[in-house]
């Protein structure tokens, strides 16, 4: 295994919730859970930082490039988080072809267009969310959850569309699916936390769907194993953001997502515990 380590506070800041699961990882495991969600972070931030599509797929490029150096045993010099993956590849711990999956599926990213209904979104969540999961699944040894793992995912990426919705209109742009916004009678990305109270529909059918998913998942709780916890964990988070969203009227501008509240930090302790996710 590389070198590679992320510090904790990086990680902390910007994927809260998936480090805090990552500490119900093995020690010994720990480190390539940090690496996938590193490198996941690093694609994320591909369409985040950079405006101009045509820059985003140079550096998606350049991922995909270094991918097909690990065939060779050359990973790029320098790259300590390309240096983890390599290490991870050659260990058999994780996919190349999962690996570039995920690239691709950020690459989707950098298209300014918001999903054209719930079943895209549902696609792209697969193609993002999904993948990451299934790679995280594949750290932990856990390749006969990859069902439930996927769920999961589905269930966390709708979520997270309606907690980064103050976000993404003040980049003016919103990932909400089109023809949800249309019924809700908004036509643009130009949204102002003053239209959350028209946005809150689309919010209540994003966390209703978000619910069926985590249904899904949690119907195979008896036959998933303890150790894809630090995977399916999610799910009790995702449980609090619902009801605080509930409360609020399901108006994403109204309450801070950012973080777990108090409570909801307890509740997700004692359910790791008895290991139900």
């Amino acid at each position: 295994m590389s070198n590679f380590y992320l510090a904790a506070d990086e990680l902390r800041r910007r994927d809260y919730e998936r480090f805090l699961c990552g500490h119900l990882a093995p020690t010994a495991l720990r480190a390539g859970f940090h690496t996938v969600l590193a490198f996941n972070l690093e694609l994320v931030a591909v369409s985040q930082r950079l405006q101009e599509a045509l820059l985003g797929e140079i550096r998606l490029q350049w991922w995909r490039d270094c991918l097909a150096s690990f065939a060779n045993g050359r990973p790029p010099a320098g790259h300590p988080l390309a240096a983890a993956l390599a290490g991870l590849v050659a260990e058999c711990r994780l996919s190349p072809e999962r690996l570039s999956a995920l690239i691709e599926g950020r690459a989707a990213d950098l298209d300014p267009e918001p999903p054209a209904d719930m079943a895209a979104l549902l696609e792209h969540a697969d193609a993002t969310a999904g993948n990451l999961n299934l790679l995280l699944l594949e750290v932990l040894g856990c390749k006969g959850d990859l069902t439930t793992g996927l769920a999961m995912a589905q269930a966390w990426a709708l979520l997270g569309t309606v907690r980064n919705v103050p976000f993404d209109a003040a980049q003016g742009r919103l990932k909400l699916p089109r023809s949800l916004l249309m019924d809700a009678g908004i036509g643009g990305a130009q949204v102002q936390a003053s239209d959350g109270h028209r946005l809150a529909p689309v919010a209540k059918a994003l966390c209703v769907e978000a619910q069926r998913c985590l249904a899904k998942a949690r119907s195979q709780q008896p036959r998933a194993s303890r150790s894809a916890l630090p995977v399916l964990m999610c799910g009790v988070l995702a449980d609090g953001y619902i009801r605080r969203l509930a409360r609020a009227g399901f108006d994403p501008f109204a309450v801070d997502l950012r973080r777990p509240a108090a409570w909801d930090l307890t509740r997700f302790y004692v359910r790791a515990r008895l290991g139900r996710y």
